[in-house]
């Protein structure tokens, strides 16, 4: 699983075969190669965070995605309230995997609760940075740093 839609952005986790995986899109990396943006959902005691989110090669998942709507087609718009960070899983304890800035255009795709209660959404940081950030790093962001309402955005799902 990476954090961007491309072999040279960070790695940030691992889909195992046979795991429940929850895909919402998909997208063309600068190679044409097809990614779909999932989450992993039981994660792995002691390696993984539950519901790890990030871009798994489409060629690599067994059954067909090719129904998946394209990412920029799903979601909405929302912009951070300040710099905020984006982690891989959703909660503070994750790795970090990149920057939402504030004012900035991010897709909110859903929203999940931590163990602690707290909100948080899953969004992909359209611009990226140049020498800093890809455009389209996906991660869970914190919803209290988020300006706009994210009380419509789907749940993320557990199931």
């Amino acid at each position: 699983m990476y954090s961007g839609p491309g072999l040279s952005t960070p790695r940030i986790g691992t889909a195992w075969r046979g795991d429940n995986l929850g895909v919402a899109c998909q997208i063309l990396d600068s190679n044409n190669k097809r990614l779909v943006l999932a989450i992993e959902r039981p994660g792995r005691n002691g390696v993984q965070w539950a519901n790890t989110a990030g871009y798994i090669w489409a060629d690599d998942i067994d059954g067909d995605t090719s129904f998946l709507p394209p990412c920029s087609s799903i979601g909405r718009d929302l912009r951070p309230s300040r710099d905020t960070a984006m982690y891989s899983g959703p909660g503070l304890s994750t790795p970090r995997i990149g920057t939402a800035w504030a004012g900035e255009l991010v897709n909110g795709i859903c929203k999940i609760t931590d163990n602690k209660g707290k909100r948080l959404v899953l969004g992909r940081h359209l611009a990226g940075r140049n020498g800093v950030q890809w455009a389209n790093t996906a991660g869970y962001i914190w919803d209290d740093d988020i300006a706009d309402n994210t009380d419509a955005l789907p749940d993320c799902g557990l199931a």
